[in-house]
Formats: C-alpha cells, sequence, structure tokens
C-alpha cells in the first residue's frame, strides 16, 4: 500500500508543497477507529501506534526519493515516527515561527532538512498555511 500511494503522491509533489493532513470530524473519528479496531483485532493506542508508523515510512520514502527538504509535522506521535524512521536523534531549533512552533533544522545523510513541529491540537484554522509561507524564507 506504501508503495502505490507513494508513486501517487511523487507525481503530486513535483515541483509543488505536499501536505499530508488528517482531520477527521469528531464523530467520524470515532466512528473510523472504531471500526479499524474491531477489524484488526487492536485497542485505540496500538491503532495509534500503526499510523505513526505508517506515516513515518511514507513520510520517510518521500524524504529519500525528492528533493524535499521542509517538513511540518503535526502531533508528537507523527513527529516521532518520521524521525525515527529518518533516524534522527537531534534537533537544533532555529526559530519560533509562531507562537509555541519552533522551526529546527536537523542532519539527514549530507544535507539538512528544516523541520516544524506543532503539536496537534494546537493552532489557529489558517496556521499550516502560514508555516507553509514562513518556511518558504528559510
Amino acid at each position: 500500500m506504501i508503495t502505490k500511494l507513494f508513486q501517487i503522491l511523487m507525481k503530486i509533489c513535483f515541483y509543488r508543497d505536499l501536505v499530508l493532513h488528517t482531520n477527521a470530524i469528531y464523530n467520524e473519528e470515532k466512528l473510523i477507529n472504531k471500526k479499524l479496531m474491531l477489524k484488526y483485532n487492536i485497542g485505540f493506542r496500538e491503532l495509534e501506534i500503526e499510523i505513526k508508523n505508517f506515516l513515518g515510512k511514507l513520510t520517510s520514502k518521500i524524504i529519500k526519493n525528492s528533493d524535499a527538504r521542509n517538513l511540518i509535522l503535526t502531533g508528537g506521535d507523527v513527529a516521532l515516527g518520521v524521525c525515527k524512521e529518518l533516524v534522527i536523534y537531534n534537533m537544533n531549533i532555529l526559530d519560533e515561527l509562531l507562537p509555541g512552533i519552533p522551526l529546527a533544522i536537523a542532519n539527514y545523510k549530507n544535507y539538512k532538512l528544516n523541520i516544524i513541529t506543532k503539536a496537534g491540537g494546537f493552532g489557529k484554522e489558517d496556521t499550516l498555511y502560514n508555516l507553509i509561507n514562513k518556511l518558504k524564507n528559510y
């Protein structure tokens, strides 16, 4: 599944910004989670870990096969999953782009990655849009 999705995303992100964003309405989210937990016979935390691992592998594959050097990671589990897959264990904070939202730089192979980390439920409706625009200055 990751390979097919990866191929589609690579076509989309050629010379463009690519945003992978999950945001189900709360009631839909509860229903989707319940169905997935029943289907795979797992608990809620196990489901969260599976999603984290999937998004980490997908993002890692995109970074490894593209010129993308900027990441905005929302949610601690997502940030951990992506950094684990990219083998990033240290970051240096460069700036605070918006209140409570840092921009950090990390070494990845022979180049630098700009990484913004944002708490999952934190920010206003236009926060992602503003972060994308601010990131273009770095």
